[in-house]
């Protein structure tokens, strides 16, 4: 047999991981071989030493290992700006709230943006002017009908936004 299969051989021997074929295969080849059975006593004792020196962990070593992690995480440049990702997916309701509210926002930012061209039709000039002007009076407590107004008519319309405006302000 090769030397450094034969090797492998007798550490899988000695950790009983070998089938019934190999193990009587590997015995034959300790009985004939001297140097292979030397090498075979001297990992029997290693074993021995090294499962003697094993200790078994003590409790709360994990816990103590991973606070010391998180102290050192705590002054460290890369935790200040960066964001616990992995926590928000653990609770899905504020996560969906926001994705929410923020595309009711884009929605109504870039969709619902008043056109400013809208404001140049006369009619629309005239009724935005009347409801700023009547709230004002409104919320000061004042009559709307004592003060003169501060829009300006003095320009002529040739469409029927004309016939609109007598009619809503009665004249």
């Amino acid at each position: 047999m090769n030397r450094k299969k034969m090797q492998r051989q007798l550490s899988a021997y000695l950790d009983h991981e070998l089938n019934e074929a190999e193990k009587l295969a590997v015995e034959r080849h300790l009985s004939g071989c001297q140097e292979s059975a030397k090498t075979f006593e001297n990992l029997q004792q290693n074993s021995q030493l090294m499962s003697g020196l094993r200790q078994p962990t003590p409790s709360g070593i994990w816990e103590g290992v991973q606070s010391r992690i998180e102290e050192e995480n705590k002054g460290s440049w890369k935790s200040r700006f960066t964001l616990p990702v992995r926590g928000w997916f653990l609770h899905p309701i504020p996560v969906v709230s926001m994705v929410a509210l923020i595309t009711v926002f884009a929605f109504s930012f870039f969709i619902l943006d008043v056109d400013q061209n809208s404001l140049e039709d006369p009619l629309d000039f005239y009724l935005i002017a009347h409801n700023e002007q009547t709230m004002g009076f409104w919320l000061m407590g004042e009559d709307s009908s004592s003060q003169e107004s501060s829009v300006d008519t003095n320009f002529t319309v040739s469409d029927e936004s004309q016939a609109y405006l007598d009619t809503y302000f009665g004249y």
